[in-house]
């Protein structure tokens, strides 16, 4: 299928988020960093698709210019055997539908795996790129990786990536020390207020605000 994207997003869990919806089903920081990336580079005029789930969605609908392709339910599939189908083949039969120049995928999991082995069945091989979301993935214990085949597949996704992007410098430095890979520092995308915003009056004198950058770890 020649749908010409120039890049495909693929992010399970970000529906909600991409649709809008008050209670996401899932809220979490790669989520968040994905819907941003996406919508920022369809305001830049890249066609963007996205697969995610399928929560009973339209297939291929458009929502803020990022054309949204679904690919398999949560619950599908029996135990064991669904881990390779429907999670592994549908997500594979999705990429091919869309057809993009680039995959794009954050956080090394099984998903990693993949998106990096589904870019070699895509027509004319994609680049794949993958976003490292925290240190773990950059370190030997993959400490929030569990499963055996979680493992081999994230290190088959890894060895498949035409660009590695790490967040911070140590990011940079520890996948080259421990996984061999060079990878490019970009910060996180992040979408800057709009035209309509206000910046809030001043603080009374004695009634200063304290604004908490960061989390308590």
């Amino acid at each position: 299928m020649a749908n010409d994207f120039d890049i495909c997003i693929v992010g399970l869990k970000c529906y909600d988020l991409l649709a809008g919806e008050s209670v996401p089903r899932y809220l979490g920081g790669i989520e968040k960093v994905l819907v941003s990336l996406a919508k920022g580079l369809a305001q830049e005029e890249l066609k963007v698709a996205f697969i995610t789930y399928d929560h009973g969605q339209p297939d291929a609908i458009e929502i803020d210019g990022v054309t949204i392709f679904k690919s398999f339910r949560p619950d599908e599939g029996l135990p064991v055997v669904r881990f390779v189908h429907p999670r592994m083949t549908k997500v594979w039969s999705t990429m091919r539908r869309v057809g993009a120049k680039i995959y794009l995928q954050m956080g090394g999991a099984s998903e990693t795996g993949v998106v990096g082995l589904g870019c070699d069945l895509v027509p004319g091989r994609p680049s794949f790129i993958f976003n490292i979301a925290s240190d773990g993935d950059c370190v030997p214990e993959l400490p929030f990786l569990h499963l055996g085949r979680e493992i081999w597949l994230y290190k088959q996704g890894l060895s498949r990536a035409d660009l590695v992007i790490s967040q911070t410098r140590k990011q940079l430095q520890l996948m080259s020390e421990n996984f061999s890979i060079n990878s490019t520092t970009v910060p996180l995308p992040v979408i800057g207020p709009g035209n309509d915003f206000k910046p809030p009056a001043p603080p009374e004198p004695g009634h200063a605000r304290v604004l908490w950058m960061g989390r308590i770890v």
